[in-house]
């Protein structure tokens, strides 16, 4: 009998059950693909903020087909880029926001509490060197730019003023 290719694996923050947060445990679940405008960053840190405690507690839930691992902004290097992806190469340093399911043309392929997100180009943002990655994921920067930019209150050179989890324009 011919050998089973098995799929790669990466460890994530998995749900088990829901509650407080002795119900985070870690896992394996199947490597995402990068898609067509998409890439796959190598996570080496990610934020926890109001939707993903929500989530934990069974107050949020993905809709169907998402994927139910938790975070929703990621910072790390590109690991590999989909089909037609330009300005992003293996190696880069990245802030992205890996998804949110109010804004569902994001696609929350994988959330940032995994090994290896699945990110849309369109909210991933190069770092700086003197940005650290745990510096860059605990900045809620590209949630911002995108209420920013999809709501229509900013414009180019406008200045924003952030304040917690609130947007000021």
């Amino acid at each position: 009998a011919p050998a089973q290719r098995s799929h790669p694996r990466v460890k994530a923050i998995m749900l088990d059950g829901f509650g407080g947060p002795e119900v985070l445990k870690l896992g394996e679940t199947e490597a995402p693909v990068a898609g067509p405008g998409r890439v796959l960053i190598r996570v080496h840190a990610s934020s926890v903020n109001r939707p993903d405690a929500a989530q934990r507690q069974g107050n949020y839930p993905p809709p169907p087909g998402e994927s139910p691992i938790l975070g929703l902004e990621a910072a790390g290097t590109v690991e590999s880029v989909g089909p037609g992806v330009t300005g992003f190469t293996r190696g880069d340093r990245v802030l992205a926001l890996s998804g949110s399911w109010s804004c569902p043309e994001i696609g929350a392929a994988s959330g940032a509490h995994i090994g290896v997100a699945n990110v849309s180009t369109a909210f991933a943002y190069h770092l700086p060197a003197e940005v650290s990655d745990v510096d860059a994921s605990s900045t809620v920067i590209a949630q911002v730019g995108y209420n920013a930019a999809s709501r229509g209150c900013c414009e180019a050179g406008d200045w924003v003023l952030v304040l917690g989890d609130g947007l000021v324009g």
